[in-house]
């Protein structure tokens, strides 16, 4: 089995179609710093689990400054020495007090991650991030 997301982006409609097979639900960030999760009621479950799976699509309209950012569970999976989870909430928390590009979003919060995680924790699972912003 095997988890999987796929988003389409129209760039003259700006809206964005995602649908998802067990994989973390995309995060958007508006340009004022609020933070939503995409999808997530509509979240199935891993790809081989079942036969002739059906994966509900969400549409959204992406706002002229907002971000959308996609992740690997190794990103909310990442443990500190005393074994806390880095979690949703707090990347989440995180985001929402950034700014700038989508590079800037990804950069701080591979940075954040290594500031909970410390030196002395080695990663036990795969981060990938996948950060686009709406520029005009």
């Amino acid at each position: 089995m095997v988890t999987m997301v796929i988003c389409v982006i129209d760039p003259k409609t700006h809206e964005l179609v995602v649908a998802s097979a067990g994989h973390p639900s995309m995060l958007v960030r508006d340009s004022s710093g609020q933070v939503e999760s995409v999808g997530a009621s509509n979240t199935g479950i891993p790809l081989g689990v079942v036969d002739r799976q059906q994966i509900q699509e969400t549409r959204i309209s992406i706002a002229a400054g907002s971000s959308c950012l996609l992740y690997t569970d190794g990103v909310t999976d990442a443990m500190n020495a005393e074994m806390d989870f880095y979690g949703s909430a707090r990347m989440m928390e995180f985001l929402a007090t950034q700014s700038g590009t989508a590079g800037d979003l990804m950069d701080g919060l591979v940075a954040d991650i290594a500031r909970f995680t410390g030196d002395h924790v080695q990663q036990h699972d795969d981060i990938c991030i996948v950060c686009v912003q709406r520029c005009e």
